[in-house]
């Protein structure tokens, strides 16, 4: 017996044609060749292999442009006379400014000078340093430390590069207070802000006129509300907030710095 070359069954001798798959065995017919796989998907295996090898290339130098561009210093340039309208760039310590741009070092030094004057305590810092793209930047300078466990110093610092506002905020919190004479700050408390500003003339006004409202703390005590009773004038305020049974005062020195850090 012989096998159809189509189909592989075999088959009687003598049959023209195959009883399994219907070919004519007169015909001539011949199975196709098999062919190879990797011949056949070869070459596209080969062009996809190229494409994503070019991709994954292309991807890794623009990566790798984008490091490096980030790794070196930038320069601050002249500050322009147009207005600022986007922020190039914000910093939260000033290693990460000072690590940023080539010029940096100088406003660094400035800013560390400053804090120098600052006494002796020591206080927890923190800065916002904002360059916007007219090569104008803000600083914020934050200090705070807890000097007793009744009293709290703040200080707050805004400038800018072009020099178009300094401002100080001197900050003193006096909290446990019971009675109505221990919401006036004594010499020494007033002194703490006169190591700082020279000119407590406002805060004194502002004690003074909480002095006079004796009379309305003590019949509205029991029910000061989170915005409390105070005396307010140019950014300075003098205070007086309850919490649970006791007091505290917020007394804020608002004022226009004579000299500029940097």
């Amino acid at each position: 017996m012989k096998k159809c070359p189509r189909c592989g069954n075999e088959i009687n001798e003598g049959e023209k044609y195959c009883p399994h798959c219907g070919l004519d065995l007169d015909s001539g017919y011949k199975p196709p060749k098999k062919h190879d796989k990797l011949r056949l998907y070869g070459p596209w295996i080969l062009i996809f292999i190229g494409l994503f090898g070019m991709m994954f290339y292309q991807a890794f130098t623009a990566t790798s442009s984008i490091i490096s561009s980030t790794d070196e210093m930038s320069s601050l340039q002249e500050i322009s006379d147009s207005s600022a309208t986007y922020i190039l760039a914000s910093y939260d310590t000033l290693a990460d400014f000072q690590n940023a741009y080539s010029e940096a070092n100088s406003y660094v030094k400035d800013i560390l000078t400053y804090e120098e004057t600052l006494g002796d305590y020591t206080f927890n810092k923190s800065y916002s340093i904002i360059v916007y793209d007219n090569y104008n930047i803000a600083f914020e300078l934050n200090y705070s430390v807890t000097i007793n466990d009744n009293l709290t110093l703040k200080i707050n610092r805004n400038y800018d590069r072009a020099h178009t506002y300094n401002d100080e905020t001197i900050t003193l919190k006096k909290t446990g207070l019971l009675s109505f004479a221990e919401l006036l700050l004594t010499e020494d408390e007033l002194a703490i802000i006169q190591n700082y500003h020279n000119d407590t003339s406002m805060i004194e006004t502002l004690m003074s006129n909480i002095q006079t409202r004796e009379d309305e703390f003590e019949s509205k005590k029991e029910t000061l509300g989170h915005y409390g009773m105070g005396e307010y004038e140019d950014g300075s305020s003098y205070v007086i907030h309850r919490q649970d049974t006791s007091y505290y005062i917020v007394v804020k020195d608002n004022f226009t710095a004579d000299e500029y850090i940097s």
